[in-house]
């Protein structure tokens, strides 16, 4: 039971935001899941039919995405760990500038501002340097694999038409079945 003098000897915007902020959290759960559940289903469904009527197609296109699927996990690794590194040397930056702020008086009668200084901009640098490589990472991740994407597509619809003599028509429906199937499993 819920002792209700003490909530409202508390602040009460503080505490409807916190119950907005954690519901709208939950809610946010359940929209994500639902989501996934949706996701896979049109996947799996994307997939079947182009089993049914090109597995030797599949069967490659899976093949393919293994090493693909692997690579993809680094990228996004290192992408993850670039940026923590980026967000741990914001909060270290705006604590300097805070610090600086607070305590501006102190720091030009003892003289060591130019050292907090000199620590900001060190900061600066090392966000900038930080910030860029993640931006490379991430676009290397979102847009790197797009070309042998396109490579390999090509080539399977080629195998398709040139080799196995199938109308392109039926090679290219397949191929954008598997695409739509990528993209609700990625």
């Amino acid at each position: 039971c819920a002792n209700y003098e003490y909530f409202i000897s508390q602040n009460l915007g503080s505490l409807s935001n916190t119950m907005t902020r954690e519901i709208y959290i939950a809610a946010g759960s359940f929209k994500f899941y639902g989501a996934i559940i949706v996701s896979s289903f049109f996947a799996l469904l994307y997939v079947a039919i182009p089993l049914i009527l090109r597995p030797d197609v599949v069967i490659a296109m899976m093949i393919v995405t293994v090493p693909v699927f692997f690579f993809t996990r680094i990228i996004n690794h290192k992408s993850k760990v670039l940026s923590l590194t980026t967000t741990n040397l914001m909060s270290k930056f705006t604590g300097n500038i805070l610090q600086l702020l607070h305590n501006v008086k102190y720091l030009k009668s003892t003289e060591t501002y130019p050292t907090v200084f000199n620590s900001i901009k060190s900061l600066c640098r090392n966000i900038a340097v930080n910030s860029n490589r993640t931006s490379l990472w991430v676009n290397i991740g979102g847009y790197g694999i797009m070309p042998f994407a396109i490579l390999f597509s090509a080539l399977i619809i080629y195998y398709q038409v040139i080799v196995l003599n199938v109308k392109i028509l039926d090679a290219i429906t397949v191929l954008g079945l598997l695409y739509m199937a990528s993209t609700r499993l990625l």
